[in-house]
């Protein structure tokens, strides 16, 4: 079951033409100074018209705005233009619905925040279909396979192959390229012009406060610099473990660190620990559209883990 959303307005998205303004200019020339020739004006300026502008193609047709990025709940489509080792590859996906998660976050600190809901609140969902934190049990998303991604470099278009609604493009430049890239299904065309890799980030670390089981406060930190783009991770709920949660941090490359605090941590590290993903280094872009939110990352991944000078071995 697929559940469009339709979101008139998103801080940050492109201007959408609202212009219902109504001319409700309905005044009469009510001159009555007296003239010598009896000419009476009294003429009725009925103007009445309503501007019934409804277009929507400014959602249909849509650049992707740097720097910004989609809320989780709202995303619908993600592309991740990312550094593999002397080129660049290409990825993405177009989602049949949201992903479950609820629209906000339980806990919220320090360029961190932690999502997580119950999903025993559905009861029990029928095969193949997932809990939404609204109680209401969906059929498991899929990757949409009548989409289109395609990059240009330096005039050469590409088209990137879908596989069952999920692309994997290889080789598609080098890091010191500039890319357009274009997304496209249905009637809705997502842009984003004219990116480039940002500069590497050194220092990468993440240090726990506790020990394996529980590791408490997660430090991260780096060698800040005044590049563009920002320090990324997304921390997932042991695989081991149904409850949907993850804890994503991000901060600016500047900024030099960011910290998820031990409530943001400790429920994610079930059965085998903290599955920590490494970092991301990465220019974010977002634009909004009739389906919902789609989100570009454009960087690198750097596999940092979590050190724990503190456990007992």
């Amino acid at each position: 079951m697929t559940r469009l959303l339709f979101l008139a307005l998103l801080v940050g998205c492109p201007g959408t033409d609202t212009d219902t303004e109504v001319d409700t200019d309905s005044g009469a020339d009510t001159d009555s100074e007296a003239d010598t020739s009896d000419d009476i004006d009294t003429e009725i300026d009925t103007d009445t018209e309503v501007d019934t502008d409804t277009d929507t193609s400014d959602f249909n047709n849509v650049t992707a705005i740097i720097g910004e990025r989609c809320l989780p709940h709202q995303q619908i489509a993600e592309v991740s233009l990312q550094v593999q080792g002397p080129s660049v590859s290409l990825n993405g996906v177009v989602w049949s619905d949201f992903a479950a998660i609820p629209p906000t976050a339980t806990l919220s600190a320090d360029g961190c925040s932690y999502y997580t809901f119950d999903p025993n609140i559905c009861g029990d969902c029928a095969s193949g279909d997932v809990c939404m934190p609204d109680g209401v049990c969906v059929e498991r998303r899929a990757g949409i396979e009548a989409s289109t991604l395609t990059v240009t470099v330096d005039g050469v278009e590409t088209t990137v192959p879908n596989s069952g609604g999920f692309f994997y493009g290889n080789n598609v430049g080098s890091p010191d390229d500039a890319f357009n890239i274009d997304l496209a299904w249905g009637d809705i065309t997502v842009s984003l012009d004219s990116v480039s890799i940002p500069a590497a980030v050194t220092g990468l670390q993440a240090v726990a406060s506790g020990n394996w089981d529980t590791p408490g406060i997660i430090s991260m930190t780096w060698d800040a610099g005044s590049g563009e783009g920002e320090v990324f991770t997304d921390i997932p709920m042991n695989h081991h473990v149904r409850t949907p949660a993850f804890t994503r941090c991000h901060a600016s490359v500047s900024a030099g660190n960011m910290t998820a605090s031990a409530p943001m941590i400790n429920p994610l590290a079930q059965v085998t620990g903290l599955e920590f993903q490494g970092f991301m280094v990465e220019i974010p872009a977002a634009a909004q559209t009739t389906d919902g939110c789609v989100q570009f990352t454009v960087g690198m991944q750097d596999y940092a883990g979590v050190s724990y000078p503190r456990a007992l071995f």
